[in-house]
């Protein structure tokens, strides 16, 4: 019988087949977003036309129950269609809205800060995508995240990424989330160490925020380095992780 750590080995790798496939499709359903609206237009205003004649007609021809009965079949149709409606394009409406206001303060905290750069959008959208391949963080909570590091520290961008790297180990060692440890971090960075010593991280305050930058990095490395790519490895971080490549196909 196979180990619970051999399962999770195959998992991985079929997941990760899974996920690329997913990435695939994501660009089809894109094309076809714009034909399927209308189409659903369409079939809306047919049915809304049609159904009470189908109905009647039935009724007519097999009597109250079988009239019944095809009222069922097409509420049921219906209840089908309208779930995929709601998953494809409702939600994903929902999820592209959720990663745009993300990006959205990301960009404001940098601007704010001082630190926007041209191109950051695409460099920021490129990491958190990375990061959310390689971790179970999705890129909207990934660029939350950063969002909320920056408005602590005004860090530029490779420093960003840098803390928003170690906040994803100290999430997944800890349990937290990522916002939680973005605190923490962002806090620890500016000076204020004790949020990281109330669980149990011990970072000395530099001479300067650099050096306290690089105590607390060095810290997170130390202790969680790897954290958050290993918490992928795990049934829940497998199925987490395709989740994020659902949501990412819908919007």
């Amino acid at each position: 019988m196979a180990t619970v750590e051999e399962l999770v080995v195959t998992l991985t790798a079929e997941t990760s087949q899974l996920r690329a496939d997913l990435k695939g499709a994501q660009v089809s359903l894109e094309k076809s977003t714009q034909s399927m609206t209308k189409a659903i237009d369409g079939f809306a205003k047919d049915a809304s036309k049609s159904t009470s004649t189908f109905q009647r007609a039935w009724g007519t021809m097999l009597g109250f129950v079988g009239g019944q009965l095809a009222t069922r079949a097409i509420d049921s149709a219906t209840g089908l269609f309208k779930g995929l409606f709601t998953e494809l394009i409702v939600n994903g409406i929902s999820a592209a809205s959720a990663t745009e206001t993300a990006m959205n303060d990301l960009l404001t905290a940098l601007a704010r800060s001082g630190n926007l750069a041209k191109g950051a959008e695409s460099d920021f959208a490129d990491f958190a995508g990375e990061l959310q391949n390689t971790t179970k963080f999705g890129d909207d909570a990934v660029l939350s995240a950063a969002a909320l590091i920056e408005n602590l520290t005004r860090l530029d961008s490779e420093g960003l990424k840098t803390a928003t790297k170690g906040t994803a180990d100290l999430a997944a060692a800890l349990k937290l989330d990522l916002n939680t440890a973005a605190s923490l971090v962002g806090k620890a960075i500016e000076g204020n160490v004790g949020a990281l010593a109330r669980y149990g991280i011990r970072v000395e305050e530099g001479k300067d925020k650099a050096q306290t930058f690089a105590n607390v990095i060095n810290a997170l490395n130390d202790k969680f380095g790897g954290a958050a790519a290993a918490q992928l490895r795990t049934y829940s971080g497998i199925t987490t992780a395709l989740g994020n490549t659902w949501q990412d196909l819908t919007k």
